[in-house]
C-alpha cells in the first residue's frame, strides 16, 4: 500500500479562444479574469501480484479544492461565453481498478465523483445571491466508465495478434443552468447517459500493419455533450495503420 499527499498553490491563466471565441458556437470575453486555486489531494495506490499469472491495481484519491474567479463555460439561447465564477469549493472521489491475466485479459473499471459548489455570497453591486451554497451548473458530478479486452497471438502466423475489446461509459444527469432558479421541474438537463462501444483489432509483423473495425455507440442511444449539443449515432469505423519504421 502507498500514499501520497500533495498540496498545490495554482494559478490559471485563459486559453486564448476564451478570450476571443472560436467565431461560431463560443463569445469572446476580453475581461475574463486568471483562476486561482488552492488544492488538496490524497492518493492511495495498492498492487497485487498472484503469482503466476495475476495481477491486480487498486487506486484511489481524495480531492479537496477552493478557487476564485474560478474559469468556467456559460451557456447562452444561441451561444455560449467563458465567465469567472467568483468562488468555489469541490470535493471529490475517484477510483481506478486493473486485473489483469497474463497477457491474455486486461479489465478496468475507474468511477468519479464531484461536487462542485458556489461559496459567492454577494454579486458586484453587494447583493446576496441565491446560488450560495449550490452545484455550479454544467459539471458532471458522478461519471466512469469499464473496458474489457482480450488478445492472442500466433492466430494464422508466428508474428500476429488479435484483440477483441468492449467499452462502457456512463454519466449521471446534471442541470445545464443553476438549478436555484426557476421551477425544478422544467430545468434543462444534461440526461443520463449510457454508451457501449466495440472493437476488434488484427495486427501482422508484430505491430507494423494493423487493421482495425470500431462500432461506437452501439445501441444507438441520445447522447449529449456538456452544452446539451446532440452526439452521433451508432457508427463504425475502420482503420488502416501502417508504421514506416518499428523496432
Amino acid at each position: 500500500m502507498k500514499a501520497s499527499f500533495s498540496y498545490e498553490n495554482s494559478y490559471r491563466l485563459p486559453e486564448g479562444y476564451e478570450f476571443f471565441g472560436d467565431g461560431m458556437n463560443l463569445e469572446g470575453n476580453p475581461l475574463v479574469a486568471s483562476e486561482k486555486s488552492k488544492n488538496f489531494n490524497l492518493s492511495l495506490s495498492y498492487r497485487l501480484n498472484i503469482k503466476p499469472a495475476h495481477k491486480i491495481i487498486l487506486d484511489a484519491g481524495l480531492l479537496y479544492r477552493r478557487a476564485k474567479d474560478f474559469i468556467r463555460q456559460e451557456v447562452g439561447e444561441l451561444n455560449s461565453k467563458i465567465i469567472n465564477e467568483a468562488a468555489i469549493e469541490v470535493t471529490g472521489f475517484d477510483a481506478d481498478i486493473l486485473y489483469e491475466y497474463k497477457n491474455f485479459l486486461h479489465l478496468s473499471l475507474n468511477g468519479t465523483w464531484q461536487n462542485v459548489i458556489s461559496l459567492a455570497k454577494f454579486d458586484k453591486d453587494g447583493n446576496r445571491v441565491l446560488s450560495y451554497l449550490t452545484k455550479v451548473p454544467n459539471i458532471p458530478t458522478l461519471f466512469g466508465n469499464a473496458n474489457i479486452s482480450v488478445q492472442h497471438s500466433k492466430i494464422i502466423c508466428s508474428h500476429d495478434q488479435l484483440s477483441v475489446g468492449y467499452r462502457f461509459a456512463f454519466f449521471e444527469e446534471y442541470f445545464l443552468k443553476w438549478e436555484i432558479y426557476g421551477r425544478r421541474d422544467t430545468k434543462l438537463r444534461i440526461p443520463r447517459q449510457t454508451s457501449h462501444a466495440a472493437y476488434i483489432t488484427y495486427s501482422l509483423k508484430n505491430g507494423r500493419y494493423n487493421i482495425s473495425a470500431e462500432c461506437n455507440n452501439i445501441s444507438d442511444a441520445q447522447l449529449y455533450d456538456n452544452f446539451r449539443l446532440q452526439k452521433p449515432g451508432r457508427a463504425f469505423y475502420i482503420k488502416l495503420r501502417y508504421f514506416i519504421s518499428k523496432p
